[in-house]
């Protein structure tokens, strides 16, 4: 058996155009803040440029590598206040002098379109969820009241858009950071997966994969995962992308996921490529912004009625 592939371009591409086809019905665009330090990645072109595309507005601020942390609280405290931003995100890691979880804390919930402020970090632990007396759906991302993580939410709808049940599946998380790991563990556990997270102390995590209808890695180390450790028939999606040097590649390295993929692909039914989770990260981010300033118009349309 040769697993098939979980196109996350493809999945990216629908969700963008419906993001693009929304905006073409309001009466202003979207706008997200995007800051960065220090030279701008390929990950922060490629944001723009689906943000321009899906007709958002993209505020783009670069900030030299001398910039200090008390500036940048100041430019996110600005950003706080102005109308025409609905979302904020600055791009992690931050340099080490930097207090990361301060600058998180120092944007407001309603326009943090990464899911990391306390409240909605808070939020997303929740079982049984109500807000404003209506419980939170979570079989629809996109009408979840209050920002998820890009990348958890992205995992999520791979695993839609491929009809993969989660209902009662054994899914296992390897890794369990902030960004990634945990949230993704929340929202599995919300669509009723039974939820195991693994991560270095894990002792003999090989016979907890073994188990696994669901598999998604998150750990950013090579490899880690071997097919002889899965499940037949798994799907996996592999949120890795790590250089490992090679002598023959054009650039000296080549991109490998946090799963051996050779191994993997004669044992999973479904994994995506290596990379391809970075498609469903921007269009989450694109749909994530689209929706704070749905959330935030109706708040102004709400207060200007009284």
């Amino acid at each position: 058996m040769v697993a098939t592939n979980i196109d996350g371009k493809l999945v990216a591409r629908q969700i963008l155009e419906g993001a693009r086809i929304q905006v073409g019905q309001f009466s202003k665009r979207p706008g997200l803040a995007l800051i960065w330090i220090g030279k701008a990645t390929r990950l922060i072109q490629k944001k723009k440029q689906e943000l321009v595309e899906a007709n958002l507005v993209c505020f783009s601020y670069h900030l030299e590598e001398s910039v200090t942390q008390e500036e940048l609280l100041q430019l996110i405290s600005k950003l706080n206040t102005k109308t025409e931003v609905h979302g904020i995100q600055v791009q992690l890691p931050l340099p080490r002098n930097f207090n990361e979880q301060v600058v998180i804390e120092s944007i407001v919930p309603e326009k943090d379109v990464d899911g990391m402020s306390p409240r909605n970090v808070a939020l997303l632990s929740q079982s049984n969820l109500h807000i404003n007396n209506k419980k939170v759906n979570w079989r629809r991302l996109e009408e979840v009241p209050f920002c998820v993580p890009t990348t958890p939410q992205g995992c999520i709808e791979l695993l839609n858009a491929y009809e993969v049940v989660i209902k009662g599946a054994n899914a296992v998380v390897v890794g369990r950071s902030n960004l990634l790991g945990l949230p993704v563990a929340h929202l599995l556990r919300h669509l009723d997966a039974t939820v195991t997270v693994i991560h270095s102390k894990t002792v003999n995590p090989a016979s907890i994969l073994r188990k696994a209808d669901i598999l998604i890695a998150a750990a950013g180390k090579a490899n880690l995962v071997k097919g002889s450790w899965l499940k037949p028939n798994c799907t996996i999606i592999d949120c890795g992308m790590n250089r490992v040097p090679d002598a023959y590649a054009k650039k000296g390295f080549v991109l490998v996921g946090d799963v051996d993929h050779d191994g993997a692909r004669q044992v999973c039914k479904q994994i995506n490529p290596v990379g391809e989770i970075e498609h469903m990260t921007v269009a989450m981010l694109v749909r994530n912004t689209v929706n704070c300033y749905k959330r935030q118009h109706r708040a102004a349309m709400l207060r200007a009625s009284f």
